[in-house]
């Protein structure tokens, strides 16, 4: 019988060191693969961070932008808020914007005056509401 065990022993070392190869390949395959989607994953993230600054700023150059109108502005009126509106696509190059108005700060003693002048460029406009500022609205 001793002899027999030993006729296997060969086959046997042979079965063990090919199961512990293939252990071996399968774990390296699979560290590659984990770290070619961890590569992948971080590129991804680093593309739509990327992305999203870009939105960002442009949103804030946006504001910074409508301030600059609005200071060089001694009195806007709706028909330039229009001019300018048109003149620079804000909604076709900002899609997340479907609508941006204009809304002046009035003094409250003006508030009859301003409803004139804007009513000769849009009918119907009206004031609405009192705000909670005493001097001013918006």
């Amino acid at each position: 019988m001793r002899r027999k065990a030993t006729n296997y022993l060969p086959s046997l070392v042979l079965f063990i060191a090919g199961a512990l190869l293939t252990a071996a390949v399968y774990w390296a395959e699979e560290r590659r693969v984990h770290e070619a989607m961890f590569r992948q994953a971080t590129d991804e993230a680093t593309e739509f961070r990327r992305t999203l600054q870009e939105g960002v700023h442009s949103y804030l150059y946006l504001a910074r932008d409508l301030a600059g109108f609005v200071a060089a502005s001694e009195n806007p009126m709706l028909g330039d808020f229009d001019a300018y509106m048109r003149s620079t696509n804000v909604l076709d190059e900002r899609p997340g914007i479907t609508y941006l108005g204009y809304v002046p700060r009035i003094p409250r003693h003006r508030i009859d005056a301003f409803t004139r002048e804007v009513r000769s460029e849009m009918p119907g406009f009206s004031v609405r509401g009192d705000g909670a500022d005493p001097d001013y609205v918006y």
